[in-house]
């Protein structure tokens, strides 16, 4: 128990102190007084975060939204079992753990496990340059753990029988990777994504996020929220720490599902349309989501440890869901700013009484 409180209080302490509190600190200070009125939330006190969502132009005024802070030091920790939270961060295990689910994953070339180079099937490699000598496609590299933010993501494309980098230029060199990213990454196949979902930005993978939640009371696996996360100005990857947009998606009673109006690098940085192609979001059709929905659904059933799960999805060519990454309940500022609602919704009530207990 002294471990777990222990625990609990780094992780407090962490994101207390993170950028995105400082951000919204810093956000409510400027515009307080412009005569907006918000409400008080249930869970603690902590009108830089109430403020924050409750001033975003999309958003319904409530006193559910969930401060960043409390969902990461109280939430997580009491929904989420954090010694099992490696099943749904450690990309290298995904195959062992949702290879037999019946959903869609990226093609593994190979894997860095512990320092150990690994090919799809967790078979020892002897020589890893030999092995690269006989991959001819174009290839993602991964960390497998803590890739949050794009950090950590490279685009390899294969010409003239080598493999370089759309970065550097250079060529593939599987101990670099091992060195930088500290034993633990994953080589795979690109995922050539459906045209509703390339067209906003067809230089990267853009994904739709879904929020699964099991029930503390039913065990009911249910969809919190969605948003899809869309790349910008020719980068290869989606996330808004590179530049990239967040644009919240409606769920509709019959699982269909649509783009709501604004897109959000920031709070103050929104555009209604995508600032390269000019496409615009509001009424935009994701083609699919109900297989979407499903699938992360049949997915939370292989990690029922953990509560909160936010899972990153792209579509084949084909329209079928294929899984990117999964995470550890992350992301809900940008859930419920793109969105303008609050994260656990309907649900609300029956977290906060369950949460109190502890």
């Amino acid at each position: 128990m002294e471990k777990i409180i222990s625990r609990i209080k780094k992780i407090k302490k962490k994101h207390n102190s993170k950028k995105g509190n400082i951000y919204v600190k810093k956000y409510y200070l400027k515009n307080k007084n412009n005569d907006k009125e918000f409400l008080k939330n249930i869970w603690k006190k902590n009108d830089y975060w109430d403020f924050y969502f409750q001033s975003a132009p999309n958003s319904n005024k409530s006193s559910k939204f969930v401060p960043l802070d409390y969902y990461n030091y109280k939430v997580l920790p009491n929904l989420n079992d954090p010694f099992t939270r490696i099943y749904v961060q450690d990309k290298n295990m995904f195959d062992k753990i949702f290879g037999n689910m019946g959903v869609k994953m990226p093609k593994t070339i190979f894997r860095c496990m512990n320092n150990i180079f690994m090919d799809a099937d967790y078979n020892e490699i002897a020589d890893i340059d030999e092995y690269i000598t006989n991959i001819n496609q174009d290839i993602i590299v991964k960390r497998a753990r803590n890739s949050g933010g794009g950090d950590g993501v490279e685009k390899f494309i294969y010409t003239e029988g080598e493999i370089k980098s759309v970065v550097t230029n250079k060529k593939l060199d599987a101990y670099k990777f091992k060195k930088r990213y500290k034993g633990d990454f994953i080589v795979q196949e690109i995922i050539n994504q459906h045209p509703d979902l390339g067209k906003y930005h067809p230089y990267s993978l853009n994904t739709i996020k879904i929020m699964t939640y099991r029930s503390v009371k039913t065990n009911e696996v249910s969809v919190l929220m969605a948003v899809l996360r869309i790349g910008s100005n020719k980068s290869f990857v989606d996330n808004n720490a590179q530049g990239g947009l967040v644009v919240g998606i409606k769920i509709h009673d019959n699982n269909e599902a649509t783009l709501r109006e604004n897109g959000f690098v920031e709070i103050d940085n929104i555009c209604t349309a995508h600032p390269d192609s000019n496409i615009i979001f509001k009424d935009s059709k994701i083609g699919n989501f109900n297989l979407v929905i499903e699938s992360a659904k049949k997915l939370s059933n292989a990690v029922p440890y953990q509560r909160l799960i936010g899972w990153d999805f792209s579509l084949n060519e084909s329209g079928e869901p294929i899984l990117v990454e999964s995470n550890y309940g992350s992301f809900i500022e940008g859930l419920q700013l793109a969105n303008g609602e609050p994260i656990f919704g309907e649900f609300s009530n029956e977290v906060k009484e369950y949460l109190d207990k502890f």
